[in-house]
């Protein structure tokens, strides 16, 4: 089987299937990946998190309830909700859009960290949940 390794620099040890997403995005904290299955769920985290206002842009991933995979949930400040973009994957690929493949959710970030989400004139991901950026 498995060993669980834990070292002192990560505080779980997170069981995946594949090692090679070991590589750390700036974009792409552990505290980005949460938990949770509903929406309703990551939008009472967000609100705990930020009670004077969530800042829009704040995102997440979490785990689909319905289906296996993986869905962005997006705070929409002017609409006051969450948005919620199923991650699809084929092969080696990963989109939001079929339109626009990425060889991994770091590049897919990225991409949608400088442009608009699909079907929204101005949405974007702007702040990973749970990411303090390193004071200056």
């Amino acid at each position: 089987g498995r060993q669980k390794r834990s070292d002192s620099l990560t505080k779980d040890v997170v069981e995946d299937e594949d090692d090679e997403d070991d590589y750390e995005h700036p974009q792409l904290p552990e505290t980005v990946f949460v938990n949770k299955t509903g929406s309703y769920e990551v939008e009472s985290i967000f609100k705990e998190k930020f009670p004077k206002g969530i800042p829009d842009g704040l995102y997440c991933i979490r785990k689909s309830g319905s289906k296996c995979g993986q869905v962005f949930v997006v705070w929409d400040q002017p609409e006051n909700k969450v948005r919620n973009y199923r991650i699809f994957e084929m092969g080696s690929k990963v989109y939001l859009d079929a339109e626009l493949k990425f060889t991994d959710l770091g590049s897919l970030v990225e991409f949608y960290c400088k442009n608009t989400l699909p079907n929204h004139d101005r949405l974007r991901l702007q702040l990973p949940f749970g990411y303090t950026p390193p004071s200056r």
